[in-house]
């Protein structure tokens, strides 16, 4: 299937919007009635709930959608990528970035980032299914956090929000776990991730994390190696191993992982180049040590049903020529439909995922 997309959605972009362009969808993918983006989630009550921009938007089928203010944050820029969970009380917590606190500079010379660097992140709470929110409460104020988008309950009731830092000392980014153990009201730092390299998007970043079975979490995170990086805890965040790139080529973008209700767990990423084989874009210098894909024209799919020990084949579902399919949200709207939202352009796929899981 081959559709126009009108503009491009552009988080947190100056660019003045991009010309029309068609998007491929395989069979099995169909674009999103919905013109607004996540992270999605099931409140207590049952409804499908999104903090998106400064509003909260709640509906019962996907369809219609009340739409009710946020948190008082006059003050506050929110970062459209966040991460979004509700604990087993049915107390909504969100993660996210305050685009106002941001202070980035990088030294050429030195290739380094200069000193100061700072982007905080925040978490509010709900316990009225998004009627009413907490005042934000600072959880990371001394580094410069340039993502955050996932947050999940492990068994044991602890919330894990994966976050990362532009390390100045060692001039790369690093991942760690943020982790509650009272719901969202308190936080403390787990041990970093750092697989080494020097450059604004190299090291680990920009991951997203699951639980694969009882209080055991997989991590999946973007690099600069043309290669996806995952590690794994056993204690919450507290602590990583298995610390290794996946075996699966990846441009430098996003990975995002979901457990389905069945237990399956999609990946979905950009591969390090075309189908075509045609060569991708590259960069390196400020960025990373190395020279990197930065492919995201192709959206594509890998499934795990052993708890992402293993992983499928890659199957492209999508393909926007010119543009970019990435930083996407994923949500299972009902079993076996997925939503997968590219947070950079207005594709809102929904995905049956019994034509690409067997």
């Amino acid at each position: 299937m081959i559709v126009t997309l009108s503009a491009l959605f552009l988080i947190g972009s100056t660019q003045k919007p991009q010309q029309a362009q068609e998007l491929w969808m395989a069979p099995g993918v169909k674009l999103s009635p919905l013109t607004f983006k996540g992270p999605f989630i099931r409140s207590g009550d049952g409804k499908i709930l999104s903090v998106y921009n400064k509003t909260v938007k709640i509906s019962d089928d996907g369809l219609t959608w009340v739409v009710r203010s946020a948190w008082k944050m006059d003050e506050m820029k929110p970062s459209q990528d966040k991460g979004l969970v509700v604990t087993k009380d049915g107390t909504l917590v969100s993660v996210f970035l305050d685009y106002n606190s941001k202070k980035y500079g990088w030294d050429k010379n030195g290739h380094r980032p200069q000193p100061g660097n700072i982007l905080k992140c925040y978490t509010v709470r709900s316990t009225d299914n998004g009627k009413t929110w907490s005042t934000p409460n600072p959880i990371f104020t001394n580094g410069y956090c340039g993502q955050v988008r996932s947050v999940i309950q492990t068994a044991n009731g602890r919330l894990v929000a994966m976050l990362q830092n532009l390390d100045e000392c060692v001039a790369r980014q690093v991942t760690f776990a943020m982790y509650s153990d009272d719901d969202g009201k308190t936080w403390r730092k787990g041990a970093e991730i750092d697989i080494g390299g020097t450059g604004l998007t190299d090291g680990i970043l920009e991951s997203s994390v699951i639980e694969t079975e009882p209080n055991k979490i997989l991590m999946i995170g973007r690099t600069s190696r043309d290669e996806l990086w995952q590690a794994r805890s056993s204690n919450g965040g507290e602590t990583w191993t298995d610390i290794k790139g996946m075996g699966i080529p990846a441009s430098s973008s996003p990975p995002s992982i979901l457990k389905l209700q069945d237990n399956t767990i999609l990946l979905v990423y950009n591969q390090v180049r075309s189908e075509d084989g045609s060569p991708p874009v590259t960069r390196s210098g400020e960025n990373s040590a190395m020279v990197a894909s930065w492919f995201r024209e192709e959206a594509s799919l890998r499934y795990s049903k052993d708890g992402g020990r293993s992983w499928s084949k890659p199957k492209m579902f999508a393909r926007l020529p010119g543009g970019q399919l990435a930083y996407i949200t994923l949500f299972e709207v009902s079993p076996g439909l997925v939503w997968a939202f590219s947070g950079v352009s207005a594709a809102n796929m929904e995905i049956t995922v019994s034509d690409f899981v067997k």
